[in-house]
C-alpha cells in the first residue's frame, strides 16, 4: 500500500487578488494588466476594489453614488437634448430650417410614446387622442394646452369628435415635424388632464 501523502495546508484566506495571481502564475501579490484583460476580476467574485487601469480611466465620474450606496450610471453628457424634452423651451424658427431626420425624430418620439406620428395633408404631424365624458370637458383639455402652447410661442390644432378630443402638432415654418413638436408634446404630457378625461383601461393580453 502506498503510502499517504500529507495533506496540503491551505490558508484560511487568500490576500486579496492572491488566488487569480497563483492562477496565472504571477507571484506578486495584486492585479496585472493581464488579469485586468482577463474581465478585471483579480482573483475577486462580488465586491472588489478598483483596479489601478479602472482608477486612470476615471470611471467613477460616470456614476452617482458613493461607496457604501448603490451606483447608478450617470446619462452622457449631451444626452438631455434626447431624454429631457419637457425642461427645454421650442426656438423661433425661419424657412432656413429643416424638418426633423426620420431617425431623429424616432428618438424624440420615444419620449412621448402616446403621441403617434401620422401624415396629414403632405406632411407629418404628432397626433394624441383624448377621450371625455362630453363636449364641455373636451374644450376644458383644449383650454388648458392652447395655454401652454402659446407660453412656448406654438399652435396646437384641436378637434372635438365625439366624446373626446384629437389634437395636433407640427411646425408650419418648416413643414413637418420639428424638436419643437416633440419639447411641446412632452410639456402637454406634463398638463393634469385626469379630472377631464376618462383613463384608458389597461389592456390585457390572454398567453
Amino acid at each position: 500500500v502506498a503510502p499517504s501523502r500529507p495533506a496540503a495546508s491551505v490558508p484560511a484566506r487568500f490576500p486579496r487578488g492572491g488566488v487569480a495571481a497563483r492562477a496565472l502564475g504571477n507571484e506578486k501579490q495584486g492585479t496585472s494588466r493581464r488579469m485586468e484583460d482577463l474581465a478585471g476580476l483579480g482573483g475577486d467574485f462580488g465586491a472588489r476594489d478598483p483596479t489601478a487601469g479602472e482608477l486612470e480611466s476615471n470611471f467613477n465620474a460616470k456614476c452617482l453614488g458613493e461607496a457604501d450606496t448603490e451606483h447608478f450610471n450617470k446619462i452622457p453628457e449631451g444626452m438631455e437634448e434626447f431624454t429631457a424634452l419637457h425642461t427645454r423651451s421650442c426656438v423661433a424658427l425661419s424657412s432656413d430650417d429643416s424638418p426633423c431626420e426620420e431617425r431623429q425624430a424616432l428618438v424624440y418620439q420615444k419620449q412621448v410614446m402616446d403621441w403617434k406620428i401620422r401624415v396629414v395633408d403632405g406632411h407629418e404631424v404628432l397626433r394624441r387622442e383624448y377621450r371625455t365624458e362630453d363636449t364641455n370637458k373636451a374644450e376644458e383639455v383644449i383650454t388648458r394646452f392652447t395655454s401652454v402652447a402659446e407660453a412656448e410661442g406654438k399652435t396646437i390644432d384641436t378637434f372635438i369628435e365625439g366624446p373626446g378630443v384629437r389634437v395636433e402638432i407640427y411646425s408650419k415654418a418648416v413643414g413637418g415635424l420639428h424638436a419643437n413638436d416633440f419639447i411641446l408634446a412632452a410639456k402637454l404630457d406634463q398638463v393634469d388632464v385626469t379630472d377631464v378625461v376618462i383613463k384608458k383601461k389597461p389592456q390585457t393580453f390572454l398567453i
